[in-house]
């Protein structure tokens, strides 16, 4: 398994979330998310801003991908954050407190067996993507401009 750094200046959008999750979704549109750990700030429906988009370290929040990637278009930022994601029929469990994936100072690793992706939102700067899938590299290359991280 490798991992990449996907800078947010080479998206050009406000949604540098959406915009990644729209390049992998050929290959998770079926899969469900595990949000953790997020500091990001977002538009209501009114175009007003809220805070937080979701902001609870101590738990998860489970999403489908077609939810994640609209909660994903209205973030104005996105600081940190953990995503992982999941086959639907290994979703929905419940996390040991330990175990719950966090985004600052974590191992450049998926931080879940079961996960098959894991994006890595840090710092407000660059995403951090590492994949199980074999060929996400080419699709990630495809778009971005890939920084290979060493594990």
């Amino acid at each position: 398994m490798k991992g990449y750094r996907i800078d947010y200046d080479q998206i050009n959008s406000n949604t540098e979330l959406n915009t990644l999750l729209m390049v992998l979704e050929p290959y998770l549109k079926n899969y469900v998310w595990v949000v953790a750990d997020v500091e990001a700030t977002q538009l209501d429906k009114k175009g007003s801003l809220v805070t937080p988009f979701y902001e609870n370290p101590k738990t998860i929040l489970w999403l489908p991908h077609a939810q994640l990637k609209e909660e994903a278009t209205s973030l104005v930022s996105l600081n940190w954050g953990a995503f992982l994601a999941f086959l639907p029929q290994e979703a929905y469990f419940e996390f040991e407190s330990s175990q719950i994936p966090y985004s600052e100072g974590r191992p450049p690793c998926i931080q879940h067996p079961k996960a098959i992706i894991e994006i890595q939102a840090v710092d407000g700067g660059y995403f951090e993507v590492f994949s199980t899938i074999e060929n996400i590299t080419t699709v990630l290359a495809e778009y971005f401009e890939l920084v290979e991280i060493t594990i």
